[in-house]
């Protein structure tokens, strides 16, 4: 069904995609989860989403690694490999996470991505310091 909302409506632009994404970050972390992103921390916002993400899809596998005091890696695995669009709206909920937490820009682009034969999808994630 999000396959097809995502090829019919948004037309596979990511752009779109990740505007749905910080939707549904707005919602779901500003509603059920919003005591996961009371702490001012972007780095716990991260754990945050990774937590919220795994209880709610728990046959993925998610790590995440600080790279500098600003950026962080998030990598899946054993989630759909071929799931291109909802690893765009993922962006755009992990986006919105950090941004419900600090007043900084945030800047989060695809390392690896499995739809292209990486072996899992990975995202680098900063902020401003």
């Amino acid at each position: 069904c999000v396959i097809a909302v995502s090829e019919v409506i948004a037309q596979n632009n990511p752009e779109i995609l990740r505007a749905w994404g910080k939707e549904f970050g707005k919602t779901i972390m500003g509603s059920v989860y919003k005591r996961a992103i009371q702490e001012r921390n972007p780095k716990q916002a991260v754990e945050q989403f990774v937590y919220v993400f795994q209880n709610m899809f728990n046959f993925a596998r998610m790590k995440t690694e600080e790279i500098l005091d600003n950026e962080m890696l998030v990598s899946f695995e054993e989630f759909d490999p071929d799931f291109e669009a909802w690893y765009n709206v993922s962006i755009g909920w992990l986006e919105q996470t950090i941004e419900s937490c600090v007043s900084k820009a945030v800047r989060i682009r695809f390392t690896q991505k499995t739809w292209e034969g990486a072996p899992m999808t990975q995202f680098r994630v900063s902020w401003d310091a």
